[in-house]
């Protein structure tokens, strides 16, 4: 029977969507940590009187890491969850249809009825 093999439950669909929403979150954590970090590492070098670089450091704007390339890994990696998200979307819609296709000429040949459209 096709519409038993091919039952979907509710886990089949709420657990890629927890773990998609999981890795973007996890995303933005990590990159938040990252910067915490370096403002801590940072700051304890001054506090040590270590002022690696001078009173350049000092100026409006300075952070101690690089933004843009912080910036540029945030962004890809957010882009990557969504489009993998895209993904695993197209690929269940495409076995979707597959399935109801395939439960609706089941149907039809129980029925007795053999066109296929």
């Amino acid at each position: 029977d096709p519409s038993k093999s091919s039952r979907i439950g509710v886990g089949k669909i709420v657990l890629p969507a927890v773990i998609l929403h999981g890795t973007f979150d996890a995303i933005l954590m990590c990159v938040n940590v990252y910067i915490d970090a370096a403002w801590e590492n940072y700051e304890e070098e001054q506090h040590q009187g270590g002022n690696k670089g001078g009173e350049q450091n000092q100026g409006e704007g300075f952070t101690p890491y690089n933004s843009f390339v912080l910036n540029l890994v945030a962004w890809l990696s957010i882009v990557g969850t969504m489009l993998v998200g895209l993904l695993w979307y197209y690929f269940q819609h495409v076995n979707q249809k597959a399935r109801l296709k395939i439960m609706e000429v089941e149907e039809n040949r129980q029925r007795g009825i053999w066109a296929v459209s």
